[in-house]
């Protein structure tokens, strides 16, 4: 018998197959999914080897951009797309134990005549329509952005979003969690999210 998480990941493998993936609204309930998606996953990516002279690591992405993460985490996509760093795919990074989730998505487009803050503000509402509980417009670099905290109090389940715009692309970084101030090795499963959101990088094409 196939699992929710199961059914998610095959509905999300078709959708990535179609490449529609970046119109798909991340509603709660698609994180939820993604953390059983992930574990049923292992064997997709393996960990980067431990380097004694550091415990993060650089991600690059084939779509133009990077991030650093924690070597103990693994990224992985869908069980379509072997490969996390190819175009048009989404990238999870998960923590050893499946306590949290750092999902960075390229969603679409800036319409051209919105300034960005108008267009992350439209986003933010439609790329997960769970209740805000804060929302602040900040800046990674030069890069304008807004960090989004949902809350649905049936899952006990929070997700802190980050939005991003790089002219005209949008990004989406989420992080999953039940506890969001949960200790993970010396830092809390948000201390890493914000370190992996401060290293957020557009290469140069």
């Amino acid at each position: 018998m196939r699992t929710m998480a199961g059914q998610w990941c095959e509905w999300m493998n078709r959708r990535q197959a179609k490449g529609s993936i970046s119109s798909v609204p991340w509603t709660l309930a698609v994180l939820i999914g993604l953390v059983g998606c992930v574990a049923e996953a292992d064997d997709l990516h393996d960990a980067p080897e431990p380097d004694p002279d550091s415990t993060w690591t650089t991600f690059t992405s084939q779509a133009g951009w990077s991030v650093e993460y924690p070597r103990t985490w693994a990224p992985r996509s869908c069980t379509n797309c072997p490969d996390p760093s190819a175009l048009g795919v989404f990238v999870a990074f998960s923590e050893p134990a499946g306590d949290a989730v750092v999902l960075v998505q390229q969603l679409s487009n800036r319409p051209r005549g919105r300034s960005a803050q108008d267009w992350l503000r439209e986003v933010e509402r439609s790329a997960n329509l769970n209740p805000i509980v804060s929302e602040d417009s900040v800046a990674i670099g030069d890069l304008p952005a807004r960090v989004v905290r949902y809350r649905n109090e049936a899952a006990d389940v929070d997700v802190e979003t980050t939005y991003v715009v790089s002219d005209p692309n949008t990004f989406s970084i989420s992080l999953s969690g039940r506890r969001l101030d949960a200790l993970l090795g010396d830092l809390t499963a948000q201390e890493v999210y914000a370190r992996i959101v401060a290293s957020f990088t557009i290469l140069d094409p």
